[in-house]
């Protein structure tokens, strides 16, 4: 009975290491081959390249879609999604890659950017994303 509590633990404890070790990155695949106005059928190839890549490193279809959390599908051609230091670095050495770097968040450099982009109202400010998955947004 022992070896089983400690096994457990020390399956957990592995678990939070990986957990801890993760991070939002960003898999940048080029162009795309569609134009300017792609239609929803090329916009759904697009997403579903990008589920089927990131599935043939993490094993399913079903944890690919949950650490995608952004697809890149008009203008460039690639995904944000939550790795592991060591899954990102074999994302990048797939030849349909460009490449591979960690999403930042960035601080902005001015006290105008809440108005402008009308993320205070009433004097409360948005919260965007925070915690591994924050980087780039996109505002609509």
């Amino acid at each position: 009975m022992g070896d089983q509590m400690k096994s457990k633990r020390d399956e957990a404890e592995a678990e939070a290491e990986a957990e801890a070790e993760e991070a939002s990155y960003i898999v940048y695949l080029g162009g795309h081959n569609h134009g300017l106005n792609p239609t929803s059928a090329e916009l759904h190839e697009v997403k579903k390249s990008h589920y089927e890549l990131l599935n043939s490193f993490v094993g399913s279809t079903e944890t690919a879609k949950e650490r995608i959390f952004y697809l890149y599908t008009k203008n460039i051609n690639g995904f944000a999604a939550i790795l592991g230091e060591e899954e990102a670095s074999q994302i990048s050495k797939h030849p349909n890659v460009v490449s591979v770097f960690p999403n930042r968040g960035r601080k902005l450099h001015t006290t105008q950017s809440w108005d402008f982009l009308r993320l205070e109202r009433n004097g409360l400010s948005l919260r965007i994303l925070s915690g591994k998955r924050q980087g780039l947004v996109k505002i609509q």
